[in-house]
Formats: structure tokens, sequence, C-alpha cells
């Protein structure tokens, strides 16, 4: 970095400690200063934008902050207005000095699994079809951005010869957001799923009455057996004020059961 006899300056370098998103952060962006009189300009690289999240596999770089301090990073703010807390009054983190985040144009046609944007001729991709501002809805204190557009440079004439500046440029993603999901409607019926390969008495899925043929027919096969190999933690059984003479009206109950009892068995409750 470059410091004239006027002002010092300190630049930290890492992820938005500030903002609790998962899974992790983009990459650090490279920083250089640049400072004069009254002035202080920051520049960086675009590693941050060129990462993808490790996790999720997601190209779910979203926008920049910067924050300021004159405590040598002691606090990030100049007042308690400049502080974030949660719904329950916790201390989260700092506002930023300065926030930059993609117009919502580029949010919609970024590329979800590769860092680009779709182009039908160069680069057909999956794309986010989304516009990512305001509020995370998982963490709704802190503000994603308003699609003010990238910047990968701040100048900040807030500044006096003498005083010792301390900024953090940070990277942020898009917060908890799932792509391609499709929706599965409920049964309002319930099921019953077994797969028997044993002398088992409880394997033959019509313990809901006591005619042992009233519920045939409810149970489907468990295509993957593997499910089976572990203890259940519970197992959904016939309720004892249900109506045991008439299985469409038989309820079910959440009893703690195990393997040894229910060999390779579940059940699902009516509605």
């Amino acid at each position: 970095m470059h410091i004239n006899n006027h002002i010092y300056i300190v630049v930290f370098l890492f992820a938005d400690l500030f903002y609790a998103s998962f899974p992790g952060p983009p990459s650090f962006p490279e920083v250089e200063v640049v400072s004069s009189h009254e002035k202080i300009e920051l520049i960086w690289n675009m590693d941050a934008e060129n990462s993808i999240d490790s996790n999720s596999g997601y190209a779910d770089f979203e926008g920049y902050r910067i924050y300021r301090s004159t405590d040598r990073g002691i606090t990030w703010g100049d007042d308690e207005s400049d502080k974030i807390y949660d719904y329950n009054q916790n201390f989260i983190g700092w506002k930023p000095y300065a926030q930059f985040d993609l117009l919502s144009e580029l949010d919609s046609t970024h590329c979800i699994f590769s860092n680009g944007y779709y182009d039908v001729a160069t680069n057909p991709c999956a794309i986010r079809g989304l516009n990512v501002q305001g509020y995370d809805i998982m963490a709704e204190w802190i503000n994603i951005g308003d699609n003010s557009g990238i910047s990968r440079s701040f100048i900040d004439e807030e500044v006096l010869d003498g005083v010792e500046y301390t900024y953090a440029v940070t990277a942020y993603d898009m917060g908890m957001v799932s792509f391609n999901l499709s929706y599965i409607s409920q049964d309002p019926n319930g099921l019953t799923d077994n797969y028997c390969d044993g002398d088992d008495s409880y394997c033959d899925g019509m313990e809901c009455c006591s005619n042992d043929n009233c519920c045939e027919g409810v149970g489907i096969p468990i295509t993957n057996k593997s499910i089976c190999e572990e203890d259940f933690s519970g197992i959904w059984l016939p309720s004892l004020y249900s109506n045991e003479d008439d299985c469409e009206t038989a309820g079910y109950e959440w009893q703690s059961t195990s393997k040894s009892l229910f060999l390779e068995e579940y059940y699902r409750a009516d509605s």
C-alpha cells in the first residue's frame, strides 16, 4: 500500500465476519491503497467474484462491503446507530461503511455453477433467475444490498490528515438460497412403508386393526434397504385411541422403538 506523510492506513483482508452466511464466504479480494491529501482510495481485484462455494458448488458471489475503523479495529462504526442487532437484541456486527452488490439484471442472468453470465451463443448455463436484494430471509437484520451495481474501488474523502484509519474490504454471497427445488405434495391419507426379509411378526405392515387383512394394500415396498440398517429413533404405531374396527378412521401415534423391534419397517402418520 502507498502511504504519504499525512494519513496512516491499515487495511484488513478477510471474509465478511459481520455476516453469518452459510455455506462459506467468497475468496478474499486483494486490495491496493492509494492516499493523498484528505483522500484515500481502495482498489481491489476480482478474486472474490471468481470463487465457487466449496460446499454448495454455487457461484454465489453477491457483493462487497467496506468497513472503516478509527481505533485500529476495536470498533467499526461511530456510535450505537452503526451496530446491528438480531431480534433477540444480540449484537451481531457493524453496518458497512460502504456496500456494492450486483444489479438486478446481473443477479438474474448469473450462472449458478460457474462464473459468468448467460449467453445463448457463447455461454449457455443454468441461471439464478433471482433478484437478490433487501434483507436476508434467514437473517432479516442483514442487508444483502439494493442493486447498486458492483464496484472494485472506493474513494473515502471523509478523512483527516494525521489520523490513522483501518479498513476491511470483504466479499459476501447471496445467503441461504437453493435452486431447482420441486414441490412434492403431501399424502393426506398417510403411508405405511415396509420391507421384510425374515421372520418378524411386525413386518406385515397391517397391525393397525384387529383384522390382519383390513389394511392390506396400504404398504408400499422400500426400494433402498440401506435406510433400514441403522436403529430407528421412533415409529408410527396404531393409536390406542383409534377405532380398530375401521381402518379408514384408524389413527397413529409416535412411539420410540428400535430396529430390533420393528425390522426394516416404519410408518408415517395419517393426517
